[in-house]
């Protein structure tokens, strides 16, 4: 039987004790000469797709795993060690081979597939062949017989090498898939390692137990049996740095050649608005744009580095959703789908241009010219609703203090007569706090209020002023 040793990527050599676990050998590490750029072994390294049309083109090679592990470690750890360990047998059958599943909300060609291998240096071969494969994905596992594969070599014994290859045709797939890694060799005694990430799940009992250390998702998965494909499983509570396993997660250093579309567009409620309600909006564009997996910007967001003083460049720190309100003032907002109250002079109605910008940075490479961009534009006309009385008039009516607030905020109305109410509207446009028999010192308890941007409405039938009210805590 040939074997398959796993590796993890890690920042500390197993202990000894473990080589007295039947079912684990730890073996030294070595540190790679890991660089961050990737170069294919085979075939050409994708060149970014630069378009502000609608429908953008991205190739790229989703280097998901192999991210999470670098935004993970601290600068002094940056380089890392990869240790390596033998998972031999699971529920007493072989461990055939592994890899990772890949979510798709739309379709994507893949081309090709690539992965972080070593050859055992007592392996006969002095190239030990490869095969990597695409499976489709049904409820988180590999279904069916393989779409796709092709294969390559590895030859190098002391550092992992990305080896890769191209499909004899591409693949279109619909939905979440998984990249496959296996040992081909015809010799039993040739043995190659797979690289792993050193992901932990949330309840992760292992030393160090900090937020960076808890990336897994049950991305990762392996397959075992006599025969490929065998049975599937994932990886979550396998694959230990220390007994127990409980919260470990690894997930196996693979990654797919893709093609793909997205564009960037919303939905809303209305494109006819009063200047006293809100417009609700909703993002509508491609999910591989707004995907933590797919789109770099939005991996950032989640996981940007923790005590890492080597700053990663700041091309891929700025928002991945940009929205341009006009009106007066005009209004930059970075939510994925806001609610925005326009503000605009009388007389009215007034044609408002707005704009949705999505910047997509491609997961494989973090220089600031590989990012592609996509964007909507509309008009949206805005009519006057407050009768007999300007929004201007409205203003100094009105005062709301502290801004930003925590538990309470204190609403000051002048003039006001019996039907004027208070409302405050969450960022939904939902009315969250009513005030009715208004007096001119107007104390309203928020304690109940989660952090965020709330608008405060005073006035009375078609008549309101708005207010944006910061809630911070």
């Amino acid at each position: 039987m040939k074997k398959i040793y796993f590796s993890l990527i890690a920042a500390a050599a197993f202990s000894s004790a473990f080589a007295q676990n039947s079912n684990i050998i730890a073996v030294p590490g070595e540190k790679t000469a890991f660089e961050r750029k990737l170069v294919f072994d085979n075939g050409p390294e994708f060149v970014a797709a630069k378009s502000t049309a609608a429908n953008v083109i991205v190739q790229d090679t989703n280097w998901y795993v192999v991210d999470k592990h670098t935004y993970r470690n601290t600068a002094a750890n940056a380089g890392s060690f990869y240790t390596y360990k033998v998972a031999a047998t699971y529920t007493g059958n072989s461990i055939n081979s592994g890899g990772a599943v890949f979510i798709n909300g739309g379709n994507m060609i893949v081309s090709g597939a690539e992965g972080i291998v070593i050859r055992q240096a007592t392996a006969p071969s002095t190239a030990v062949p490869v095969r990597l494969y695409v499976f489709n994905v049904t409820a988180g596992f590999p279904s069916g017989a393989a779409l796709a594969s092709c294969t390559t070599a590895i030859a190098s014994t002391t550092i992992g090498n990305y080896v890769g290859c191209n499909f004899a045709s591409t693949v279109l797939v619909t939905g979440d898939f998984a990249i496959v890694m296996k040992n081909v060799s015809a010799n039993p005694n040739d043995t190659i390692r797979l690289f792993m990430n050193n992901a932990r799940t949330a309840t992760a009992n292992i030393s160090p137990s900090a937020p960076e250390q808890k990336y897994g998702e049950g991305y990762g998965i392996f397959c075992y049996g006599a025969v490929f494909p065998g049975t599937w499983d994932n990886t979550t509570d396998v694959f230990t740095l220390t007994a127990p396993n409980t919260g470990s997660d690894f997930e196996f250093c693979v990654a797919p050649r893709v093609t793909y579309t997205y564009t960037a567009n919303h939905a809303s409620t209305t494109m006819t608005t009063c200047n006293t309600a809100g417009v609700v909006y909703i993002n509508t564009t491609s999910p591989n744009a707004l995907s933590r997996q797919w789109n770099l910007n939005r991996f950032f967001k989640l996981w940007k580095p923790f005590s890492n003083a080597a700053a990663l460049a700041a091309s891929v720190q700025d928002s991945a959703v940009t929205w341009n309100f006009g009106g007066s003032p005009a209004v930059t907002d970075y939510n994925d789908s806001p609610t925005h109250f326009y503000n605009i002079a009388p007389p009215g109605p007034t044609a408002v241009n707005d704009q949705l910008i999505i910047k997509l940075q491609k997961m494989s490479d973090y220089s600031s010219g590989n990012t592609v961009l996509d964007n909507k534009a509309w008009t949206v006309t805005v009519t006057i609703c407050n009768v007999g009385l300007t929004e201007n008039s409205l203003t100094t009516q009105v005062g709301v203090y502290p801004n930003p607030a925590t538990d309470k905020v204190t609403v000051y109305v002048n003039n006001a007569t019996n039907d004027t109410q208070i409302q405050v509207l969450n960022a939904l446009g939902q009315v969250v706090i009513t005030r009715n028999n208004l007096t001119e010192k107007n104390e309203l308890n928020t304690e109940s209020l989660t952090k965020g941007i709330y608008f405060v409405r005073v006035g009375s039938g078609k008549s309101f002023t708005t207010t944006k009210l910061v809630i911070s805590k």
